[in-house]
């Protein structure tokens, strides 16, 4: 209770000294038995997160952590065994009390020799699925771009929302419900493009991993899944880098060493350049331009073998400019300027420590996000300017926080603690509007709540056989009032000699909600918080799950089914007839809640998921499958009865696959298939008193009538994207052409639906409507010029 009042009371202040000294203080922490240390890549000297330790047998021991630590127990023979995606196993005899540096060497997968280690079992047992870089390189680009999160979406439970977006939904969950964490940093918009593709430059990437069941206890904050991805921290022995030049943008990553083994960076730029090539070929009265960049810098500090520093700055920005101008009869000048676009900033400081068998890091972070247009009329006349009307629309939500996690090794148990506080700001909507006779300042009210956890997690084997997971998370939430609520965390696995078994539980709480009008997670959603109308959201997953693994060969298959029901509380939409526009005007009755504009209600999905994976040394291959149904039951919507939300398909098939034939020519291709989704389409027209034909057009005073949400399926969906590229080493560098078709089947996947309205008689006044689809671009052919250095 001490800790709890001490957060509550001095957030970022005295109450964070406190939590810290209480929880991890005392030195007993500090002292144990067993073999600890890190796991690093040979070449570039960096940590090398969810490595595989295993004794001589083949029994899984442990794995190392986010930062590539790692503690054992000690065992008969003192053989480890130490195995990662893209490395070549290494086995060594570890003794003594010292932090060991373990170093894995790439695999070079042209050489027939290397011997080919399948971590699908690992990972089952570790609740994850990992990413790789290769896996993410592989994957076939779109206008040039290698997007992670394309990857993610082909991964079973996971839905795409948008036909080309990157916004997805795992489970039955919304967009908002996935934790996306950059260095352990919460993103709330991860997009670039209008949603097009995301904005992670892979060359700055490190590991990726995603949950969707039994998640760690040390997560929260959302409802579904998390997304961890990590940056590089720079390679400690020589300088090294990436460069890139694709159809719409090009990138440089530089990371290296500052001081030898002690002090690296990293630093990765990409910005796009089509302004920069149209701009000069449009006139000066009508202009229009786009661009993206983002930047991400790291800087790691290796203070001695058992501690380090970090720090890490993020930012992206897509900026839309349109300039429009006019010359009047008088000589006059009218200019309507537009800047439309949205902005992150993400920046951390981090200090770990770990020795013997304890580790611990604590870290604070800040992470903003920001949609903004800006729209000007200005008139000049005899060097005077005049303002006609400016309108400057924004929405904005901003994180500060602090985090502590600890991890000591207890022989068969592993005790994972820690805790956090947060505090939010949150403003939905501001809008100022202006004139040259008078201003207007309509904003609905900027929220402030805070956030801190505890959590506990114990893992636990009693035998070789059996893996039990215990964890518990209570979180508290301060709004107007405050609430302490509890999310438990079990899983059990059970390996039997040809196949294994995970039963898993978990329930998270959500405190923000994104209102989105198409479910696709675009710049202009708004983010709100939890209040007294839109409560939290709460969602309980139960999963069982079946692995198998084998391992012919140079020929290894990893294959998992799933079987899962998750229930949800508090899913917030618009309500009927309510979009963002609504917002202003519903803030004279209810400033605060937006009660008026936004209805909560429950959900609950059910779903089998199958997952099988092959890697050999020259041909990998992924295919995932998704049966699975989701409902949604809300008061105001349908009469209270249930319906389907836009992500909900039956029916989800993936396929993707690279074959390397040697060191010259790598071919990679994706194929992507799903039942139809819901859509909302009018069931009439309503013709208002002043309806009336004439000889040119038909008056449109007309209203559409929705008998009932999502209320038509849109044909099935497939896309086939397909890439080649073309290698060449030379001494330093290595040289890469790629070319890539995105959609090369030409399919006409829809983007949206609406309603087509057609004259065929004006003397019988008669007029037909009909639904129309609005298609994504049939086919995007990309050229991307690659170099690694």
């Amino acid at each position: 209770m001490g800790v709890l009042f001490t957060c509550k009371i001095g957030l970022i202040g005295k109450g964070i000294i406190f939590f810290s000294v209480f929880l991890f203080a005392p030195g007993i922490w500090v002292t144990g038995q067993g073999l600890s240390g890190y796991v690093r890549d040979l070449h570039a000297f960096e940590t090398l997160p969810g490595t595989t330790i295993r004794s001589s047998d083949g029994k899984v021991l442990g794995f190392s952590d986010n930062l590539g630590f790692f503690s054992l127990p000690s065992i008969g023979d003192n053989s480890y065994s130490f195995s990662m995606v893209g490395f070549i196993q290494k086995d060594t005899i570890l003794t003594g009390k010292e932090t060991h540096t373990i170093l894995l060497t790439k695999a070079d997968y042209y050489l027939e020799e290397i011997k080919v280690r399948e971590t699908g079992k690992d990972d089952f047992f570790n609740n994850v699925i990992k990413l790789s870089v290769n896996d993410i390189r592989s994957y076939p680009s779109l206008m040039g771009e290698k997007d992670l999160v394309k990857v993610v979406q082909t991964l079973p439970g996971v839905k795409r929302i948008v036909e080309g977006g990157s916004g997805f939904s795992v489970r039955g969950g919304g967009p908002d419900q996935n934790l996306v964490l950059l260095d352990g940093v919460p993103l709330y918009s991860y997009n670039h493009l209008f949603g097009l593709f995301s904005m992670f430059n892979t060359d700055a990437v490190k590991d990726v991993q995603f949950f969707r069941d039994a998640l760690s206890a040390q997560y929260g904050g959302r409802a579904s899944s998390v997304l961890s991805i990590s940056l590089k921290d720079g390679n400690r022995r020589k300088w090294e880098g990436d460069a890139g030049i694709g159809l719409i943008s090009s990138k440089l990553t530089l990371n290296g060493p500052l001081i030898r083994d002690k002090l690296t960076t990293m630093v990765s730029i990409r910005r796009s350049y089509l302004d920069l090539l149209l701009t000069p070929l449009m006139s000066e009265s009508d202009r229009q331009g786009y661009h993206l960049m983002d930047v991400a810098t790291k800087v790691n500090w290796l203070l001695s073998p058992s501690a380090q520093v970090t720090a890490g700055f993020y930012s992206s920005d897509d900026v839309y400019k349109e300039r429009y101008e006019r010359v009047s009869q008088d000589k006059s000048i009218y200019r309507s300027p537009v800047d439309l676009g949205w902005r992150n900033r993400v920046g951390y400081l981090r200090y770990a420590y770990a020795k013997n068998t304890f580790s611990f890091n604590t870290s604070a972070y800040i992470s903003q996000y920001r949609f903004f247009n800006e729209e000007s009329n200005i008139r000049e006349l005899n060097q005077a300017t005049t303002l006609l009307s400016r309108l400057d629309y924004s929405s904005t939500i901003r994180d500060i926080g602090i985090n502590l996690k600890g991890q000591k090794y207890f022989g068969k148990t592993t005790l994972l603690f820690g805790g956090g506080v947060l505090s939010r700001t949150i403003q939905p909507q501001t809008v100022v509007q202006e004139s040259e006779f008078n201003t207007a300042d309509s904003r609905i009210q900027t929220k402030h709540n805070q956030e801190a956890h505890l959590f506990t997690e114990i893992e636990h084997r009693p035998t070789d056989k059996l893996t039990l997971n215990l964890g518990l998370r209570p979180v508290l939430w301060m709004d107007k009032n405050t609430e302490v609520r509890l999310e438990p965390r079990v899983s059990a696995t059970y390996s039997f000699p040809k196949i294994a078994f995970r039963l898993a539980y978990f329930r998270a709480n959500q405190f923000v909600h994104l209102l989105s009008a198409t479910g696709g997670a675009l710049p202009n959603d708004v983010w709100m918080t939890s209040n007294q109308h839109a409560r939290p959201v709460v969602s309980d997953q139960v999963s069982v799950s079946a692995m198998k693994s084998l391992v012919f060969k140079q020929h290894s298959f990893h294959m998992e089914l799933s079987v899962y029901y998750k229930g949800m509380k508090g899913v917030t939409e618009y309500a009927n007839g309510q979009t963002v526009f609504s917002m202003l005007d519903a803030t004279t009755e209810d400033p605060e809640n937006l009660s008026d504009i936004m209805v909560s209600g429950k959900g609950e999905s059910k779903g089998i998921e199958l997952l099988i994976r092959h890697r050999s040394p020259k041909f990998n291959m992924g295919l995932s499958y998704t049966l699975s149904r989701t409902f949604y039951y809300f008061d105001g919507i349908n009469n209270g009865d249930r319906y389907y939300p836009g992500f909900d398909r039956l029916h989800d098939f993936n396929i993707t696959g690279s074959y390397t034939p040697g060191r010259k020519f790598a071919l990679s291709a994706a194929f992507l298939m799903a039942s139809a989704s819901p859509v909302t389409l009018p069931a009439g027209i309503f013709h208002g008193l002043d309806f009336g034909f004439d000889s040119e057009y038909i008056t449109t005073n007309e209203q559409a009538l929705v008998n009932y949400r999502n209320n038509y399926r849109i044909e099935p969906y497939y896309r086939f994207d397909v890439s080649v590229s073309f290698h060449k080493t030379k001494k330093r560098v290595k040289r890469a052409w790629e070319i890539s078709v995105f959609n090369a089947s030409a399919r006409r996947n829809p983007f949206y639906y609406y309603i087509n309205r057609e004259l065929v008689s004006i003397k019988d006044r008669q007029v037909r409507y009909t639904p129309a689809r609005k298609y994504f671009v049939r086919m995007i052919p990309s050229v991307s010029y690659i170099l690694t250095f």
